[in-house]
């Protein structure tokens, strides 16, 4: 019975990924160091976060997949929103930016030449912004690494709930914070 360590695993490497996107690999330096360091302090208010990822771990195929869940849109729309997420990329100097629901991704766009997202790095980041109830408050900045893009750095992540009860948001991400200044 239970799991195939293939799934597990993968499972292991989504909540680990979870947790760097928050406080990126150097909690795994701190902990080399220091074996007995208390890392507490460091994820304060993320339990709503991780919980919300195990959970879409036990209810969608897509955290054992190397995909993101698109949300169920009609095409049109989708274009349209992947139009005016690049038109919004463009326009700040963003690197990647993402539109999601609270079904699932809508559209994702880069700069040019910036390589793709991964898609943990997708379910991850949509993890984060739809669990985290501080960023359903209207707009927000906050640091977010990606794993997969660079365990080591943060981006800033601009993000901007544009109907709250409907759970649609955008989510900009740059190197640099002042991407998004007027």
């Amino acid at each position: 019975g239970g799991e195939p360590a293939a799934a597990l695993a993968r499972r292991l490497d989504l909540l680990h990924g979870q947790v760097t996107l928050i406080v990126t690999n150097a909690i795994d330096r701190l902990f080399a160091k220091n074996p007995r360091y208390d890392g507490q302090n460091l994820l304060v208010g993320t339990a709503a976060v991780l919980k919300a990822l195990a959970d879409e771990m036990d209810v969608s195929p897509w955290a054992l997949l190397p995909a993101f869940p698109p949300a169920p849109l009609p095409a049109p729309l989708t274009s349209a929103a992947s139009l005016s997420l690049q038109a919004a990329i463009k326009g700040c100097g963003a690197q990647y930016g993402v539109v999601l629901s609270d079904s699932g991704i809508v559209a994702v766009g880069g700069a040019r030449g910036a390589p793709p997202l991964h898609p943990s790095d997708l379910l991850l980041l949509a993890t984060f912004v739809r669990a985290n109830e501080s960023l359903r408050q209207g707009e927000s900045m906050c640091p977010v690494c990606l794993p997969r893009y660079n365990p080591a750095a943060f981006l800033h992540a601009y993000v901007a709930f544009l109907h709250p009860g409907a759970g649609l948001a955008v989510a900009l991400l740059a190197a640099h914070p002042d991407a998004f200044e007027p």
